[in-house]
């Protein structure tokens, strides 16, 4: 990949690199400390009354491994944040205007990462709620937004020039016509206002 990028994208590489690595691996030790724990055996007691759960190794290892991708998959956000931020695609500002479209979908991808119950999708949705709110501090410091020199709504308007009063007089929007008729009579004489 090196001969295809610029200088200052080949300083990225690495960070991104560890920065997707570390995330990834914090991401699975939370499913695998955490979530696999506490959800595995909120499927095994629910329903134990009626029926007896009887767990096969193949379902298992499926189970722990959808949890591990998933959860390790999840915590990349701030890591993505941080390279879309650099390159100056989002910013702080677009973060937080998506920030409740962004829980619904979180919401959805923790419904088809983990498995059909409550537990797990709120131990899922809860972390990378905290970790969009990370991404726009990162943003933030990466990336801020910046409010325009100028507000539009703020600009003065200012009239055009006009070199004297005559100019005045006529070019305005309403024209005072005794006014004008005032200036011709003092600035002209009466012969040739009456041509006029």
């Amino acid at each position: 990949l090196a001969p295809g990028l610029y200088e200052n994208e080949k300083k990225l590489v690495i960070p991104f690199v560890l920065g997707a690595t570390t995330m990834f691996l914090v991401g699975s030790a939370f499913a695998y400390y955490i979530v696999i724990p506490y959800g595995f055996a909120f499927l095994v007691n629910f329903g134990s009354t009626v029926v007896s759960v009887m767990p096969s190794i193949g379902k298992y290892v499926s189970f722990f491994t959808k949890l591990l991708f998933g959860f390790g998959i999840a915590f990349e956000l701030p890591v993505f944040t941080f390279f879309f931020a650099v390159i100056g695609i989002v910013n702080d500002q677009h973060l937080k205007e998506f920030f409740k479209y962004a829980v619904v979908l979180i919401f959805v991808l923790s419904a088809l990462l983990t498995p059909p119950d409550v537990l797990t999708q709120f131990l899922m949705s809860g972390p990378l709620i905290l970790l969009y709110g990370l991404s726009i501090l990162i943003a933030k410091a990466i990336n801020p937004h910046k409010e325009d020199e100028e507000d539009e709504s703020e600009i003065e308007v200012i009239p055009p020039h006009y070199y004297d009063e005559w100019d005045y007089a006529f070019d305005s929007y309403k024209p005072d016509w005794a006014a004008v008729y005032e200036r011709l009579h003092t600035h002209t004489d009466a012969s040739k206002i009456d041509r006029i």
